[in-house]
């Protein structure tokens, strides 16, 4: 990714056929799930995306710069030839795997231990769970899903507070792993607006950014989790939701009925599929 930015013309993909992450891959599926979502997932959203520190010194950026930014936001600014080579149209554009990255990482570590035979294992990877076959004793695994809590940050997960536990047999969602007599995998996500942030003023900027604005996402949903077979879709999903809202994020994930949501509001409603 690094090269691809700091090369704004044409840059060639990592086409390998290793476990190592192919960019081409995830670049056209964040693409294909900008379409589905009507733009609010965006991954050229990075000239905005690295104006925001929120692991850094805490200071916002100005809008003059915001403003600039988003003159480089926008899916019809990249495109993916035949070649396997990425086309960025103006120089600054810029792009942000950051929401899908993981979860195609998450989804490629998981393959490559069942094919060395693994056929039981929970791996974790920070709001991305992967759960390989069934736990040992053959009941379901059991993921807590965390209350959200801005004070919380930086505390002793131990010390957490659980708002929901969700209870996860793999071959329910893995329908074609099964079929062909494979360990099935499903992966728990989930996206929130209280673990990153930037405090200013006594006003909270989480780190969910809206493309259209520059700024991060006004939005009733502090928690979105999806689960599902596919961890690179349970993470893209678990972001549109976030972006979209509780009443447009229920609609659009009729769109993906092989995958159930628990969204957190800010009242603390918790809505499930």
């Amino acid at each position: 990714m690094d090269r691809l930015n700091k090369a704004p013309k044409v840059t060639g993909l990592n086409c390998d056929d290793s476990y190592i992450c192919n960019l081409g891959v995830v670049l056209e599926t964040a693409l294909e799930f900008s379409k589905a979502s009507g733009g609010v997932f965006n991954p050229c959203i990075g000239a905005v995306s690295k104006l925001w520190n929120f692991s850094g010194d805490g200071k916002l950026p100005s809008d003059e710069k915001i403003k600039e930014a988003l003159n480089y936001v926008g899916e019809d600014f990249i495109r993916i030839n035949d070649d396997g080579t990425i086309v960025k149209e103006l120089d600054n554009v810029e792009i942000d795997l950051g929401a899908i990255a993981k979860g195609y990482i998450a989804k490629q570590v998981a393959n490559h231990l069942r094919d060395n035979g693994v056929h039981s294992a929970i791996l974790s990877f920070g709001g991305n769970i992967v759960m390989i076959g069934a736990k040992e004793d053959g009941s379901k695994w059991n993921i807590g899903v965390e209350a959200p809590d801005p004070k919380a940050k930086g505390t002793d997960f131990n010390n957490r507070k659980v708002a929901e536990n969700i209870y996860i047999d793999p071959a329910d969602y893995d329908e074609e792993a099964v079929s062909f007599g494979m360990t099935p995998s499903a992966s728990v996500v989930t996206s929130g607006t209280y673990e990153r942030y930037i405090e200013d003023g006594g006003k909270l900027y989480h780190h969910i950014l809206d493309p259209r604005t520059g700024y991060p996402v006004d939005t009733d949903l502090v928690s979105c989790t999806i689960a599902g077979a596919d961890s690179m879709y349970c993470d893209a999903l678990s972001t549109i939701c976030i972006l979209k809202g509780k009443v447009e994020a229920q609609k659009f994930m009729e769109q993906y009925p092989t995958y159930d949501y628990l969204f957190i509001t800010e009242d603390g409603e918790i809505i499930k599929s």
